[in-house]
């Protein structure tokens, strides 16, 4: 129903319920005047308590709510600064739903990719030292093949390692961000 046509609707329920007509009889005149199911009767009903409480007006009050739109400019930058955010939480951020992220997200072109495990995270010293020893015990099974009297059985060590890898919305052809495996702990 057109603007307008509300309008107009409105000030005849303004002028019937001036007239002392109740909800249920302005809907059958409405309907004689207009054809049916133009106006429900509880839309009617709805208008005649507030015109009871003394509001006249028939403009439509401003509606509290969600934002409707969302500049993906900064759902963008958003999603390029922490990758590792779910929908959810860029809706609390942004204040809006999580549905409406997931839908802006797909029409950007994002999709979800597994975030790389790495084993450790290796600092300069440690890439240096692991160099080091494997080039010395390659010198040294030259001169002295010591790998040959490694005897190697049945054994089976298995360490108790729980990794929890997460799903990252990013661009494609872009690659998805390194989570370092946690430091080595037995399970007590």
């Amino acid at each position: 129903m057109a603007d307008q046509e509300k309008f107009h609707f409105r000030h005849s329920m303004l002028y019937e319920f001036q007239l002392g007509y109740n909800a249920t009889e302005d809907h059958k005149n409405l309907c004689f005047v207009f054809g049916p199911s133009k106006v429900k009767v509880r839309t009617l009903q709805r208008w005649f308590e507030k015109f009871r409480s003394g509001d006249m007006k028939l403009q439509d009050e401003p509606r509290i709510g969600r934002l409707k739109e969302l500049d993906d400019n900064i759902l963008r930058a958003l999603v390029g600064n922490e990758p590792l955010l779910t929908t959810r939480e860029i809706g609390d951020k942004l204040s809006v739903s999580h549905i409406t992220i997931e839908n802006h997200l797909n029409k950007l072109g994002f999709v979800y990719k597994w975030c790389r495990w790495i084993p450790r995270k290796l600092s300069e010293k440690n890439i240096a030292d692991q160099i080091s020893i494997a080039s010395s015990l390659l010198v040294r099974q030259q001169y002295e093949p010591f790998l040959d009297r490694l005897v190697t059985g049945d054994e089976k060590w298995i360490v108790y390692d729980n990794v929890v890898r997460k799903r990252v919305k990013i661009m494609p052809g872009i690659s998805p961000p390194t989570l370092a495996k946690a430091n080595l702990q037995q399970k007590s």
